[in-house]
């Protein structure tokens, strides 16, 4: 028995499932289901065209593409999400404040 216990406090403790980051298989949803849909697609081209292009597509995807987004999602388990977040901002900004470029305007 915890010491808080024995002096009568509450003591909760706090998953950690539910504080960690949605991942399947260890990496993000939504870049894990191209890369799986991709593999997948292109499996499907080498079974139905007997293609040797799309076998090695299909192999590089499942067997490299999804190791490497799980060891994305180990370093930042939401690297792609703040990757899409900030796709649109841009790589200078000006020295000087918006409101000066409105009243110019």
């Amino acid at each position: 028995m915890r010491d808080d216990a024995a002096q009568g406090r509450i003591v909760r403790s706090i998953n950690q499932a539910l504080t960690r980051p949605e991942t399947v298989a260890g990496a993000e949803k939504k870049p894990l289901g191209f890369v799986v849909a991709g593999g997948v697609m292109f499996a499907f081209f080498t079974w139905l065209y007997h293609s040797p292009p799309s076998l090695f597509a299909s192999a590089f995807l499942l067997f490299v593409g999804v190791p490497q987004l799980r060891r994305i999602a180990k370093a930042d388990p939401q690297m792609f999400a703040v990757f899409a977040a900030n796709w649109f901002l841009r790589a200078y900004y000006a020295a000087r404040a918006a409101a000066q470029d409105a009243a110019k305007a």
